[in-house]
């Protein structure tokens, strides 16, 4: 049988808010590069990517398949001068787009939206599902920037700024950058050894082994205070900004030890695991507390979608996982994300069933956990 998933909408585990004064900041061609360091545009214009989002929104603005990249830019623009919101409501409705988990703690630089910038998004939101995360790293952070405490006083000070974190903001999941900032590889130590570790720290921040055993340190506890809570915590994986990411520290499994450590955390792992994403899909299959969605692999790795989700359903279940983009610059990421996964989603699924390897019934119900059944049940979310 034919496999349509026209009519099944999608909601995004893991996004970020897009204020138009950033991106209007930003030459055009940013919007398709995760990296932070320089980039000529020539060579960004060359990727995958930005010839493929470009192809689509050519047609979707009406536009010749083949005028100048110019034309397109005039044409967005005018678009969303003529109403930005109207303009992204028009986009995703065009893509089945619901929303999203939006993570409101970005960039990872720290450079942090102004109560502005947030109150603009929650305007671009009215009328679209959205639900928030923010980030643990800037609570630990802003604790050790506000004067010298012991690690008894810093402990209960960070558990405190987190949990009102959540409550004030009505966070249904907690987010760790420690992949950028030490890497995947937590140690658990014992607290004795952590707090030894602390004073170290204190002493010394720049010294990477102090500050790694530091950041092991807040990332344990945030576990403990996500499970205690019963809410998820995302966990950035694999591609990110570089140059502030070593790629190499980013393998999902180098969380094994974390994972063991904390069978009552929800672990969600985002950006699946990419390139890692063999590793990826062992660990959702193998712990009944790891999750994990394909955002930034879609669609900012182009064509990676098309194998890398198949490889990752080749262990994964198909109820852990879930769509994502890990847009946040301009509306028409999250518009060409749902695209183009719905459209490898489709491609793999109709194989497996052309194939007899599942059933239709399997496939159809495979694709609405996915696309949105599994990000509602895991954030108990409506």
């Amino acid at each position: 049988m034919k496999i349509d998933l026209s009519g099944i909408p999608l909601i995004d585990n893991h996004a970020h808010p897009f204020p138009a004064g950033r991106a209007a900041a930003s030459e055009y061609e940013r919007h398709f590069t995760l990296s932070r360091a320089q980039k000529d545009p020539v060579y960004v214009q060359n990727t995958l990517i930005f010839q493929m989002l470009n192809r689509k929104l050519r047609r979707f603005l009406g536009l010749p398949d083949d005028c100048a990249i110019e034309k397109v830019i005039e044409a967005r623009n005018e678009r969303e001068k003529q109403g930005r919101k109207k303009y992204i409501d028009d986009l995703w409705k065009d893509a089945g787009y619901l929303g999203m988990i939006a993570d409101v703690g970005s960039p990872v630089t720290k450079n942090l939206l102004t109560k502005e910038e947030l109150a603009e998004f929650e305007h671009d939101m009215e009328g679209h599902f959205m639900y928030k995360v923010n980030r643990l790293e800037w609570v630990a952070e802003d604790v050790i920037e506000a004067g010298t405490y012991s690690f008894e006083e810093f402990t209960a000070l960070y558990e405190k700024g987190v949990r009102d974190m959540v409550e004030k903001n009505h966070l249904v999941g907690l987010k760790s950058i420690i992949a950028y900032k030490t890497g995947l590889e937590v140690k658990v130590r014992s607290e004795k050894k952590f707090k030894e570790y602390y004073y170290l720290y204190l002493s010394d921040p720049s010294n990477r082994e102090y500050e790694k055993a530091f950041r092991d340190y807040c990332f344990c506890k945030g576990c403990e205070i996500a499970a205690s809570l019963d809410i998820p915590l995302q966990i950035h994986t694999a591609l990110g900004d570089s140059p502030l990411l070593n790629l190499h520290k980013c393998n999902p499994a180098l969380l094994y030890d974390a994972i063991n450590a904390y069978p009552d955390t929800k672990f969600m792992l985002i950006h699946a695991g990419y390139p890692y994403c063999e590793e990826f899909g062992f660990l959702i299959a193998h712990y009944d507390n790891v999750f994990g969605d394909f955002s930034s692999m879609v669609p900012f790795a182009s064509i990676a979608g098309r194998t890398k989700i198949k490889s990752i359903l080749e262990l994964a279940p198909a109820n852990k996982v879930m769509f994502g983009t890990d847009s946040g610059s301009i509306p028409e990421q999250f518009w060409y994300g749902a695209h183009l996964f719905r459209e490898y989603l489709t491609e793999i699924l109709q194989e497996l069933v052309d194939k007899d390897y599942i059933s239709y019934s399997f496939a159809m119900e495979s694709a609405e956990n996915i696309m949105y059944k599994n990000v509602k049940r895991l954030y108990k979310v409506e």
